[in-house]
């Protein structure tokens, strides 16, 4: 762990429940124990070349296992696109099916890329940082 929260219980989330869908979509929710806000991730995941997946549920996650053909000089591609919800996102809602809906249909890493960074630079601009 992070030696500046070991003296943290690691406690801090409750309610844990995981599941698959299909398309390489994996989803986690669970909540914070003390603010009690629901939060939901879930991630899409897809390999070139195609690869089938293995699947198991934990008690607190998700694991999807791919075998992939690695040979010298060859490429492989892993690409996860995660998206998160949280309680305190409006409108209100059933946060892992708005998590599954927007990682199985956001756009590939190039176009995501662009989205983020012209995301980001608007919170700087209208963030005041005073030193």
């Amino acid at each position: 762990g992070v030696d500046r929260y070991s003296g943290l219980d690691g406690h801090h989330l409750t309610d844990h429940r995981t599941g698959f869908a299909p398309h390489g979509l994996a989803w986690i929710a669970c909540r914070t124990t003390s603010s009690r806000i629901d939060i939901a991730l879930a991630a899409r995941t897809v390999t070139r070349p195609g690869a089938p997946v293995v699947t198991n549920r934990t008690p607190a996650g998700t694991v999807q296992t791919f075998r992939l053909p690695v040979a010298p000089r060859r490429s492989v591609t892993v690409v996860k696109t995660a998206a998160l919800y949280t309680s305190l996102d409006r409108p209100a809602g059933d946060l892992v099916e708005r998590a599954m809906e927007h990682a199985s249909r956001a756009p590939g890493f190039p176009a995501l890329l662009t989205t983020q960074h012209s995301a980001w630079e608007r919170l700087w601009e209208e963030g005041e940082i005073s030193v």
